[in-house]
Formats: structure tokens, sequence, C-alpha cells
């Protein structure tokens, strides 16, 4: 119970550090940067049944990032790696799949406490995965 209070202590103070210096919808975990700006997955998106990624991703990856997400770890989207770490976003198809779930990860739930995250924008879609 103390890790994960000191934990999420540790996640609002870094991210009020950076709405304050950069008002950017950026939240920081472990020094890794993480934007929510994307609110419909693209379509190579590995949540999406039977996308480019989704099919050809090795065996038992997507279960283990599933089991990752829901373990409150976040998920760059595959079109920002190559971007810098202040640019990357989460990916919008790992929002949708938890929030189909009504499981959002705890980066998703501060981030939106503090207004950084709006689930309400995220686009409906109804080929996001959910037999995992």
């Amino acid at each position: 119970m103390y890790y994960h209070v000191e934990k999420e202590f540790y996640l609002y103070f870094e991210l009020f550090k950076y709405k304050s210096k950069y008002d950017w919808n950026l939240i920081s975990k472990r020094g890794e940067e993480m934007r929510f700006d994307l609110k419909k997955p693209c379509k190579d998106c590995p949540f999406i049944k039977g996308s480019s990624t989704n099919v050809t991703l090795s065996e038992g990856r997507i279960e283990g990032i599933v089991k990752d997400i829901r373990n409150d770890m976040s998920f760059t989207c595959h079109k920002t790696l190559d971007k810098p770490k202040l640019e990357q976003q989460h990916c919008a198809g790992a929002m949708i799949f938890l929030e189909k779930e009504d499981r959002p990860n705890q980066i998703m739930r501060i981030a939106e406490r503090i207004g950084l995250y709006d689930r309400s924008k995220l686009e409906t879609c109804p080929n996001i995965i959910d037999d995992y």
C-alpha cells in the first residue's frame, strides 16, 4: 500500500512540474514522458483486430502487452516511437481497450484527474480487441 501511494505522489509531482513548465498534455512516469493527444487508433494499431501489426505480432506478444497495461504500465503508440521523448503519445488503441473494460490504468486516471486526458474524447472503435 505504501509503495502505491508513494508512486502516485511521485507521478502527481512530475505531472504538475511538467504541466506548469510546458503546459503540454504530458505525463511523466519514472522518467518516461507521455502525451495523451491521440483520440483514435491508427489503422496499424496492435489493438485493432486484423490490423497489419496485430496479425504479425509474435505469439503471446499482444497478451503480454495487455497484461502490462492492465498492471498500470503505459504503452507508447508505435508511430511515435521515433519522435523525441517529449512528443511520444500514449497508444489510443490501448486507452480505448482499457476504457472498454472500464479499467483505465494508473497513468490514465491521474492524467484525467488533472485535466490532461478526457476519456469522453476517445473515438469508439468497434474493432478493438476484446478477447484477452
